[in-house]
């Protein structure tokens, strides 16, 4: 599918793909402190769906770097359905508290990404401040 979407992309001259990607990329990271940031180098620990995201995003790089399709890779967040606040009901804990983001950021964070200038290849976390701590 990634293929079929950069083909097309490159046969049609659209000049950026936004990536829809997970922060299970860093998952490794669940048992630490602080916050992730974009330097970090990815690390799924052992989720089988970070895993994934990792080997997508490579292959976007490698489709960036050899047709030249501009391409913003959005590591989403935890997103909640209802109430959009993160608390102990989440999944993983602390974690996972950490790595939300709300419904507001989260359209913020693609628009920005489709309307940014000047952007080659960008791995972008697209998380949200917590707004409840322990």
């Amino acid at each position: 599918m990634l293929i079929n979407v950069y083909n097309a992309a490159a046969a049609h001259g659209v000049r950026r793909v936004i990536f829809a990607s997970s922060v299970r990329a860093m998952y490794g990271y669940r048992f630490s402190t602080g916050q992730l940031r974009p330097d970090m180098p990815a690390d799924p620990g052992t989720s089988p769906y970070g895993m994934t995201k990792i080997l997508a995003e490579r292959a976007a790089r490698a489709f960036f770097e050899s047709i030249g399709v501009s391409t913003t890779v959005l590591r989403i967040g935890a997103c909640l359905p209802d109430g959009d606040v993160p608390g102990a009901h989440m999944a993983t804990g602390d974690w996972n508290q950490d790595c939300w983001i709300s419904n507001r950021d989260m359209c913020q964070g693609f628009e920005k990404a489709i309307l940014a200038e000047q952007i080659s290849f960008a791995i972008l976390n697209l998380t949200s401040s917590r707004l409840l701590k322990k």
